[in-house]
């Protein structure tokens, strides 16, 4: 169906929401009741206009399929543009901070219009400042979109353009399906509101709609344009109905001899279509009328179709010739009711057959989503019966066998591919160069199947690569199940990165993707889709099989027009088991991908609040381009041990620093170059970003070196800024508060700094204080910490005495067996709420002379996944019975913040007995605290 045509027949419905018999809602058709909404009054519109504290819904205000589906309109208000989604309709008085019930709150222009919130049943899981804000001068466009949780929020008028923020809920409700448009203390208008389905192609659909205004229609309280699935999807399944596209197959019906075409893969999917005759493309049905076969053809390319009571038998023998068991299973049902009911059916009507897939709502292209027909649709894509189209991949050779009508379906390119008279169109052979052949056919049996079906140990090899295929092929269904993988493995700790890479180049499109014919060179592809990127090497290994060392991702690019194909060499890594090794190859690999920004977001925030870590650990972050940069730099979450990181940060980044150096580095370089030779093109962005750092909390003696250094002398603006943070601490706390650069940032750091063994400055003792509410109390007992060790609590293995400020002279934690191996251990968790970079730890043996040689001294986030910060091997620090002993974590594992901390034995000690026993009767922890 012409998707103008669609639209056009769709607008007499309008699109307008106005309530009805509502007294909170007021509807306005002309004269409008107050000043912000006297410029409406000359459009003659109605709209509907939400009361304070109000909310309004109707029953067709809803998704056509629970759990997804968007929703698009204009709003015009000062604050607190509203939108609850909810499983059922709520009352006239309902209101969603008083809702008990399962829901999704989005709230635009929240905080008198400064922030975006999202809440879940009642709590804030997103607070955004500056997006998704109101307009008060005239109606603002937004779209809102729920796909299985992921919830997705935009400006404009075509949904996932203009994206200002993404969430994903790690929970999701998949129920909700009905919209309530509500307010908070101001009047909120709204209007052309547009419910659209998540279809497969609804790319091109978004554009057809938004782009007119709708007329409601005449004697209508209210109406909504509610953009349907059927026939809007050029792709879809029934309109491959009876079409020559992609046939291979004809009926031959009737007398009159009717030719109708059809497709073997579809048809034998559902039924049995093998035929016996002389041509195996041709089915002769003499005997039937072409409206039973239409019927039966209804059926299956759309799961329901209409019968006239006279041709119900037929249809029946036909699905029985054909062994539809679907169709056979639903004849049945209804026989049964006309055996009971008999009167209830005149002859002359036309009785309607839905499948059972019908009366649940269904996410893919296909209506019988059976598990025996996704089973024949894997069967035929693994052993090629009735395909048509050969995949090829440049190095690997034979992908799949395929059928360009499935491919169409799932994929616009594709399709045109297949139909735009290319040389793709007319031949049985397709290859594709410089892409993942695994990747590939992950996303063939994810259209044969619809479901994301890769192993385990696979899985995040192909994450990237898939989500990047997806996108370049437009399969919106992959992408989203991408990304939720993908988000899943960042949240589990389950990405890892090697330590070096050489480069591997692709050529043009995402993954540099070219396709060729089968005697033709001519590039399906062109222009370069990722133009931007730099060289990224990222390898991912197995968390849950860490002794493999597998390599399970490996992704790099070259600029496109450096299309030179380089060996790679992938360097397996032994103990960096941390995902903020990743975070910024990730980041830099998915930015410029629209169907990323759940993952783009997410990585945004890792990278900001372990901001010290990947700043120093690596400098992978220096190929962020600069607004990516930024949004770090500003980021609500941004943690910091000092702001001396972040200008240190800054100027790295500014300079493309291949090597981790600091501002003393840089000072120096600028005795020999000038900035302009240092810095380069990103001059400028330098001076951009360096308002960003808050010169006023640096200590004094620091902004005194800093205003004498050169980078004071050479760089206008850096001069300026330190002098300013200089009169800044001059004049004192007067200015504390009025200005954002004297402020702390939200996520700041109290540093916990090693004095001497058995000081008071530590970690423990500090949570003793209630962090310095009160005088000091054992930690354990007022449970602000716990502690807990590898054998059981008792009399020697006291948790709250490891924390005492009493000697113990028999203290110990026993062995245990984990994983075949005996482990001793002492435990540490500072509290869900906190986390510390510990930098520092010191220990007191008690009074036996079981003296440990070989220890890990480790750190967690969730008390299973462990990271070494120091490791012993063969220490004969301690040697005397009540010895304290203290060392420092150095390297970029200090710069990690954990809520988890334990010394485990890795080797016996040297007592004569029970050598396995760790004796420590004391344990004190230092660095920075959050």
């Amino acid at each position: 169906m012409d998707l103008n045509k669609a639209a056009n027949e769709l607008t007499s419905q309008a699109d307008l929401i106005s309530p009805s018999a509502c007294e909170p809602f007021h509807k306005y058709h002309g004269h409008v009741s107050y000043p912000e909404l006297a410029e409406m009054s000359e459009k003659k519109q109605r709209f509907l206009t939400v009361a304070p504290f109000k909310c309004t819904w109707n029953e067709d205000l809803r998704f056509r399929e629970a759990g997804r589906g968007c929703i698009a309109f204009e709003a015009f208000a000062q604050n607190d543009v509203t939108l609850v989604f909810r499983e059922q309709v709520g009352s006239h008085n309902y209101h969603y901070k008083m809702d008990n019930s399962p829901n999704y709150t989005i709230i635009l222009g929240s905080h008198r219009n400064r922030r975006l919130k999202i809440e879940v049943n009642g709590q804030t899981v997103v607070d955004i400042a500056g997006v998704g804000l109101c307009c008060s001068s005239s109606f603002q466009s937004y779209w809102i979109s729920i796909y299985d949780g992921l919830i997705s929020i935009g400006e404009g008028r075509y949904p996932f353009q203009n994206m200002v923020g993404q969430w994903l809920d790690s929970k999701p409700n998949f129920s909700v399906q009905y919209i309530g448009l509500s307010s908070w203390d101001k009047h909120v208008g709204y209007k052309n509101i547009i419910i659209l389905p998540l279809t497969q192609h609804h790319a091109s659909l978004w554009s057809q709609v938004g782009c007119k205004e709708y007329e409601v229609e005449s004697g209508k309280e209210f109406a909504i344009l509610d953009i349907d699935n059927d026939g809007l999807g050029k792709w879809e399944l029934p309109n491959f109905l009876e079409s020559w596209d992609f046939s291979d197959v004809m009926f031959i019906v009737g007398a009159e001899r009717k030719i109708v075409p059809a497709h073997k893969v579809i048809l034998n999917a559902y039924g049995d279509f093998s035929t016996n005759s002389s041509s195996e493309n041709v089915i002769n049905l003499p005997a039937k009328t072409y409206p039973v076969l239409h019927a039966l053809l209804e059926y299956i390319y759309s799961g329901q179709t209409k019968v006239v009571e006279s041709q119900f038998d037929s249809l029946r023998d036909l699905s029985v010739q054909f062994q539809v068991l679907s169709l056979i299973k639903r004849c049945n049902e209804i026989s049964d009711r006309f055996k009971n009911k008999r009167k209830l059916f005149d002859s002359g009507m036309k009785v309607e057959i839905l499948s059972s897939s019908c009366e649940v709502q269904q996410s893919g292209l296909f209506p019988l989503e059976e598990p025996a027909v996704v089973g024949k649709l894997k069967q035929f894509l693994a052993n090629g019966e009735y395909s048509d189209v050969n995949i090829y991949v440049e190095g690997h050779g034979l992908v799949a066998r395929s059928h360009k009508l499935i491919l169409s379906m799932w994929s616009t390119p594709f399709a045109k591919m297949f139909t735009g008279g290319m040389v793709e169109s007319k031949s049985a052979d397709v290859t594709f160069r410089d892409v993942s052949s695994e990747a590939f056919s992950a996303m063939l049996h994810f259209m044969y199947s619809g479901e994301l079906e890769i192993e385990k140990d696979k899985m995040d090899s192909l994450l990237i690569p898939l989500m990047l295929l997806a996108d370049e092929f437009e399969i919106i269904f992959l992408q989203q199940e991408c990304c939720k993988c993908l988000l899943e493995c960042i949240s589990e700790h389950r990405i890892y990165i090697a330590t070096a890479l050489c480069s591997l180049s692709f050529s043009i499109g995402a993954l540099g993707k070219t396709v060729t014919g089968c005697c033709t060179g001519k590039k399906f592809f062109s222009g370069a889709k990722h133009p931007d990127l730099s060289r990224v090497g990222v390898v991912l290994l197995e968390e849950d099989h860490p002794s493999r060392l597998s390599c399970i991702l490996q992704i790099l690019w070259t600029r496109p027009q450096k299309i030179l194909k380089k060996l790679l060499n992938v360097l397996t890594l032994t103990s960096h088991n941390l995902l903020q090794d990743t975070v910024c190859p990730i980041l830099v690999a998915i930015a410029s991908l629209p169907s990323c920004k759940v993952v783009e977001e997410t990585c945004k925030r890792k990278i900001s609040m372990h901001f010290d870590y990947c700043t120093t650990a690596s400098t992978d972050f220096v190929q962020l381009d600069e607004t990516t940069f930024r949004d770090i730099l500003q980021h609500v979450d941004m943690t910091v041990t000092s702001e001396e990181k972040v200008l240190d940060a800054i100027l790295m980044w500014s300079m493309q620093a291949s090597e981790i150096c600091g501002w003393l580095a840089v000072d120096e370089l600028l005795n020999s170059l000038t900035p302009e030779q240092l810095f380069g093109k990103r001059l400028p962005s330098f001076d951009n970003l360096l308002p960003l750092v808050r010169f006023p909390l640096m200590p004094s003696h620091l902004l005194e070196k800093l205003e004498k250094s050169r980078l004071g002398e050479h760089i206008l603006i850096f001069g300026q800024l330190v002098k300013e943070a200089v009169q800044h601490c001059s004049v004192g706390s007067k200015l504390i508060g009025k200005d954002q650069k004297s402020q702390h940032r939200r996520s700041s750091f109290k540093e916990l700094q090693y004095m001497c063994d058995g000081d008071n400055n530590g970690v423990i003792y500090f949570s003793g204080t209630s962090y310095g509410e009160h005088q000091w109390i054992n930690p354990v007992l007022a449970k602000k910490i716990a502690v807990t060790a590898s054998s059981p609590t008792c009399r020697y293995t006291d948790p709250k005495a490891l924390v005492s400020r009493v000697y113990q002279p028999t203290s110990f934690a026993g062995p245990r067996i984990e994983d075949g191996r005996s482990r001793t251990w002492w435990m540490v968790d500072i509290g869900q709420d906190h986390q510390l970079m510990c930098n520092y730890y010191t220990f007191r043996h008690d009074g036996s002379a079981n003296f440990p040689r070989s220890w890990a001294f480790q750190g967690s986030m969730d008390g299973e996944n462990w990271t070494n910060l120091r490791v012993h091997e063969n220490d004969h620090t301690v040697c005397r019975p009540g010895q304290f002993a203290s060392w420092p974590v150095l390297g970029p594992n200090s710069l990690l913040p954990f809520r988890f901390f334990r010394i485990i034995l890795t080797a016996p000690t040297t007592g004569e007995s029970n050598n396995w026993n760790l004796c420590i009767c004391f344990i004190e922890l230092y660095g920075y605290f959050h």
